[in-house]
């Protein structure tokens, strides 16, 4: 019993060594971080960025053993314009207009504003992008990708007072089409910023 006890002191010397060299390095390391600027003191500590694209060491990495790029729909500005996704925009559009009905028939300005408001911030969060985006074409993209996401939430929302059919909508779930969808939603450089759709909500 005694040597168990001599053991587990000595381990827990180890350990508490141990620990204190690594909390030694994060320090070093985080010293180091903070004065390369990645750190945005300003914001709370952290920076906003957090819509990224791929890296180019991972890419070489997985190759195309995994899909990187919508194939339906361009949330975002990363793919938005490509060719291939242009069918979906007028899609987008009449998610905008439905939007405004269930809003009361508010004017497209009571979105607008409020996304101008924060337009500097909804930049930030993206880690690439292109700075010829103009300050409208931006907030146009935004406002026509966030009225589709929660077009698409409302849809499926069977507490609506005019919710889709269950047939309907359990047809809807289970088409490839939405499968994609829902896959594109989720890829790493199709999103927005959850912001957008807190002010369109509010």
């Amino acid at each position: 019993m005694r040597r168990q006890e001599e053991e587990t002191t000595i381990n827990i010397k180890e350990d508490n060594a141990s620990t204190s060299c690594w909390a030694k390095d994060i320090t070093k390391d985080y010293k180091e971080y903070a004065a390369s600027g990645s750190l945005s003191v300003a914001g709370g500590g952290r920076s906003l960025k957090c819509i990224f694209k791929w890296p180019l060491d991972v890419k070489k990495l997985l190759g195309d053993d995994i899909c990187r790029e919508p194939q339906i729909v361009a949330i975002g500005p990363y793919h938005h314009g490509r060719p291939h996704l242009q069918p979906t925009e007028r899609h987008k559009k009449n998610a905008l207009f439905r939007i405004l009905r269930l809003s009361g028939g508010l004017p497209v300005s009571i979105f607008v504003e409020p996304l101008k408001q924060v337009e500097q911030e909804l930049r930030e969060h993206y880690d690439e992008l292109d700075p010829s985006w103009s300050s409208d074409s931006f907030i146009q993209m935004l406002l026509l990708d966030g009225c589709f996401l929660l077009d698409l939430l409302l849809a499926l929302d069977k507490r609506l007072d005019a919710p889709l059919a269950e047939s309907i909508r359990l047809q809807l779930l289970n088409t490839c089409g939405y499968n994609v969808l829902i896959r594109d939603i989720h890829l790493l450089e199709n999103q927005i910023p959850g912001l957008v759709l807190d002010v369109l909500i509010n």
